[in-house]
């Protein structure tokens, strides 16, 4: 289906809500809808239920069928109750990279399984101001670090919403246990100076210069070690993204596109008295 070009109509809202999105297929194509809102990391199904975004079930049996179906994990993440809130396009995998030789030298022979595992070798290993323990952003400008978080803070058994993606869950003894273990992390020093200002680019190149012994990231990482320092390679170890309180391991984030709900329009009795 090179080159060929498919368009469908997505309501958005107000008068013009009619607005044509196009896909271009090139080889297993790319998705290309412009006036969706990006949900990067989300649990998708959760939106539905709230009444956030809108029911897109027949947007996605179209494209479905158009390229042979959906993988079967996106499948779950969209669909809530039968219905499917969003598209994915990128189930992506976050890992731990890390110096596997500074950790062979400390006699660490398996990456750490469990983040409370990782923040302690990170201190035993470091060695500042030139190598550091954990490269995380600490900024809302970077989301690798929102990636990184909330990866951890799910490992916890936290989660920003409840199951029925209606009501807020941010007061609960998992999201204190994690955020506490978090502030903690920050206690002990393994963090490089200048976090705070870290963008997406940063943790890359503390573990390229050699600055760092934990990141946690996609594995371009690797590719750049690949063409620029292939003596480096061997050196560096991947592991999943450790768990939080016990043995469990949170998945990897997914990317979907979705779109807002329409939202009531008020009227002019639903508004008297406001000021």
């Amino acid at each position: 289906m090179s080159g060929q070009t498919m368009g469908t109509e997505l309501t958005r809202r107000g008068a013009t809500r009619r607005t044509l999105l196009r896909t271009t297929a090139v080889g297993l194509g790319a998705l290309a809808l412009a006036p969706a809102l990006s949900a990067c990391g989300m649990i998708p199904g959760m939106g539905g239920p709230s009444g956030i975004y809108s029911d897109v079930s027949d947007l996605y049996a179209e494209f479905g069928k158009a390229w042979g179906g959906w993988y079967k994990p996106a499948q779950q993440l969209a669909t809530k109750d039968g219905k499917q809130y969003m598209l994915p396009y990128s189930l992506d995998s976050n890992l731990i990279l890390y110096r596997k030789d500074i950790l062979d030298a400390g006699g660490i022979k398996e990456a750490p399984k469990t983040w409370d595992e990782l923040f302690e070798v990170a201190k035993k290993l470091q060695q500042p101001p030139n190598l550091y323990g954990v490269g995380f952003q600490f900024n809302k400008a970077g989301t690798d670090a929102e990636d990184t978080f909330r990866l951890m803070m799910l490992g916890y058994g936290a989660a920003i919403v409840k199951e029925d993606g209606k009501l807020g869950n941010v007061k609960s003894p998992e999201m204190l246990e994690f955020l506490k273990r978090l502030k903690s992390s920050w206690d002990m020093g393994v963090y490089p100076p200048g976090v705070t200002g870290w963008d997406n680019a940063s943790n890359n190149t503390a573990l390229q210069d050699e600055k760092v012994i934990f990141i946690n990231n996609p594995a371009s990482p690797l590719v750049w070690f690949r063409t620029n320092k292939p003596d480096m390679l061997p050196k560096i170890g991947v592991a999943a993204v450790p768990g939080g309180k016990g043995s469990w391991r949170p998945p990897s984030r997914a990317s979907c596109w979705a779109t807002r709900a329409p939202r009531p329009r008020r009227t002019r009795s639903s508004t008297a008295g406001r000021r």
